[in-house]
């Protein structure tokens, strides 16, 4: 075993997004199904108009509600089995670092209370509560109201059915699968992020408190970037995942009389270990211009270079990330 919770963590992370990955192509065959269903329903549905509309949106609820169903059945299913893995694994490796051993949480309990758990998501400048189910019955909802609205805006235009069939499947291809993945990878993190949260909060005692761990790479947002290397309190502050397909973790500041001889905190990333103070703020200052611009944008990434603006002072406490205008009255710019 490494020496250093961060290296543990980090590299089991890795194995947590892979995870993630796989389950997505689980979910895949689901999509493909309802997408031959509802070809097989716009190729029987009736020549009038109004009867034909009817049909087709009567059958393609039906046709998503069974996808949704068959859907949520495999990502709770697979949610139950990486708690059980987790809970296991958090205190595994918390033993491997300290000199008393850590309490576990009853199995039955820690699924009730992980399943129960809203995730907490930033989209733009505001936050959306979803348990694991809300998730999948938002992203069903959103598939209905998609394909419902291409249906009814080909047959109001005079579109043939081969035509309003070619646009549902686009729409199926594209932007539901990355719907899908996006839920099946956030889903997967959050379970893994709550489970290890309520083995840590089970042994509060045993720690200093927990530090935010962004990956340090040009995908991470600037919400998890601003977050990077902050201490919080053992169950307190930002949980990810914060955000669809965010990848940050948290790391249990075990407390230094606890530790075993040879213990570090030093930090690890997706490709290595880096120094243990290394920050994403730090990270980000070593790379080129461009990578900062993908990173913040031009103007951001403007001010970031000046030394004008840290890293953290791009969002607000929650992490919404500041407009320019809130940013330059937030720090007393002229812009």
């Amino acid at each position: 075993m490494p020496n250093s919770i961060s290296q543990t963590l980090t590299r089991h992370q890795i194995f947590i997004q892979r995870y993630g990955g796989s389950e997505f192509k689980k979910l895949t065959p689901v999509l493909r199904q309802m997408l031959k269903d509802i070809k097989t329903t716009m190729q029987n549905a009736p020549p009038n108009q109004v009867t034909r509309l009817m049909q087709i949106e009567t059958e393609i609820r039906l046709i998503i509600g069974n996808a949704a169903g068959k859907i949520s059945q495999k990502l709770l299913q697979s949610a139950n089995d990486l708690i059980k893995y987790e809970s296991g694994f958090t205190n595994r490796f918390l033993d491997g670092f300290m000199t008393v051993k850590s309490a576990g949480v009853d199995l039955y309990q820690l699924q009730a209370v992980v399943t129960a758990a809203p995730m907490k998501l930033l989209k733009g400048s505001s936050f959306n509560n979803q348990t694991i189910e809300q998730a999948i019955n938002h992203f069903a909802g959103t598939i209905e109201n998609d394909i419902l609205q291409k249906v009814r805006m080909g047959i109001v235009s005079g579109q043939t059915t081969p035509e309003i069939t070619k646009q549902i499947a686009s729409q199926i291809q594209t932007r539901t699968v990355k719907q899908a993945e996006a839920l099946a990878r956030t889903t997967i993190n959050h379970v893994a992020s709550e489970t290890r949260n309520q083995v840590i909060k089970e042994n509060s005692n045993l720690f200093d408190g927990e530090r935010f761990v962004a990956t340090l790479d040009g995908r991470t947002t600037v919400t998890c970037a601003g977050f990077d290397g902050q201490k919080f309190d053992v169950g307190e502050g930002p949980m990810p995942p914060l955000h669809w397909n965010c990848r940050s973790t948290r790391i249990p500041l075990v407390k230094e009389s606890l530790r075993i001889p040879g213990f570090t905190m030093e930090r690890a990333s997706m490709t290595g270990p880096v120094d243990a103070k290394e920050t994403y703020g730090g990270f980000l200052k070593r790379q080129s211009k461009e990578f900062q611009n993908e990173v913040l944008g031009p103007k951001r990434a403007a001010l970031f270079r000046s030394g004008k603006v840290s890293i953290s002072n791009f969002t607000d406490d929650n992490g919404r990330v500041l407009t320019l205008k809130q940013l330059a009255e937030k720090e007393n710019l002229v812009l």
